[in-house]
């Protein structure tokens, strides 16, 4: 299995943001990984950011939502892994933000420490149906 350590950020990232406008891997497929510049006034920052449809891929888990009821949604999977953050590392749930949608879930950070230990987590409960279920019922 994949983790954080596998992802390789280009030594020119700067370089590529400023070309480009963002920077996208998807050897971590389903999850989709894009880097983006910011801007806050005058001041710029760097979005680290994970996304995925979580209709198209994690059928077991998907499973469980269903028998509880839950609509598969970028919302509810935005609210599993929040709920999993706070148990595992809740400054980290902190710094966290969303952007999900009913068909996307969208998590982005603006430290890539944190995106880091982000994707981990994200990989974490994505991969395991049995972690879901218990953070679920």
């Amino acid at each position: 299995m994949k983790t954080s350590k596998d992802l390789i950020i280009p030594e020119n990232l700067m370089e590529i943001l400023s070309k480009d406008e963002y920077w996208e891997d998807d050897q971590f497929f389903p999850l989709n990984i894009i880097i983006t510049l910011g801007f806050e006034g005058d001041r710029s920052y760097t979005n680290y950011q994970i996304s995925f449809e979580p209709d198209d891929h994690f059928e077991e888990i998907n499973n469980i939502f269903r028998e509880l009821n839950q609509e598969i949604s970028g919302y509810g999977w935005e609210e599993l892994i929040r709920k999993y953050l706070i148990q595992k590392d809740p400054k980290l749930e902190e710094y966290t933000n969303g952007d999900s949608e009913w068909e996307t879930c969208v998590l982005w950070t603006t430290s890539e420490d944190y995106f880091r230990r982000l994707l981990d987590y994200i990989i974490a409960l994505t991969t395991n149906p049995t972690l879901a279920f218990k953070l679920l019922y």
